[in-house]
């Protein structure tokens, strides 16, 4: 396993293990000898709390956009304008997570942690038969509720999921309102299922709200 896998998701604490377990193939067994050295060895007290930061350097690429980082405080961020679209691949489902920016945290001492409402793919291409899977829009809808939902969000209860996220792992994309017709069907024309393609393609990359 690697470390960001047995640490929470702000890179502050060691996840309690049957947190850990829950990853595992081999869910039996007692808690591990290598569990009691990381607690031993890499944490300050029986909180769970690191000894040392974890500074993430990301990948450069001049062909994507990130969400700006917000400066440190106290208080959760609410970021004013329009919704502001992104896209992240969670590696435990090994897949790519659609969502729009609720609110960021930068705590003091802390990485920002960013909370998305989670939206889904759907197809809803009215002349299906006829279009091939590359000529047919990536369509989003939100997400009535999954596995991921973050069941700690203190906030409006209006999206029925969100997850929390690295903020500095987002990555920034593009919607477009089903109201606007006439940019329904020219939007996507590369392949979008993985996470590469979102990762070198245009920065104005598109999909479909709904």
């Amino acid at each position: 396993m690697f470390l960001d896998q047995i640490i929470t998701i702000d890179s502050a604490y060691l996840l309690e293990y049957k947190k850990i377990k829950e990853q595992l193939q081999n869910k039996q067994g007692r808690e591990p000898r290598w569990y009691k050295f990381l607690k031993d060895h890499i944490t300050l007290s029986d909180t769970g709390r690191l000894n040392f930061e974890i500074s993430t350097t990301l990948i450069q690429n001049p062909m994507i956009t990130r969400p700006t980082i917000p400066s440190v405080a106290t208080e959760p961020i609410h970021l004013k304008g329009k919704p502001k679209w992104v896209t992240i691949w969670i590696p435990e489902i090994s897949d790519i997570v659609y969502g729009r920016i609720i609110i960021t945290t930068h705590y003091p001492n802390s990485i920002p942690i960013s909370y998305i409402e989670h939206w889904i793919n759907q197809d809803v291409s009215i002349d299906s038969r006829s279009r091939t899977p590359r000529s047919q829009p990536t369509s989003i809808v939100p997400c009535q509720g999954c596995a991921q939902h973050f069941c700690h969000y203190i906030g409006s209860c209006k999206p029925k999921c969100i997850i929390q996220v690295r903020h500095l792992h987002l990555l920034s994309i593009t919607a477009i309102s089903k109201k606007n017709k006439e940019l329904i069907f020219p939007i996507a024309r590369q392949r979008h299922n993985t996470f590469n393609v979102l990762q070198y393609s245009h920065p104005y990359y598109r999909l479909l709200a709904l």
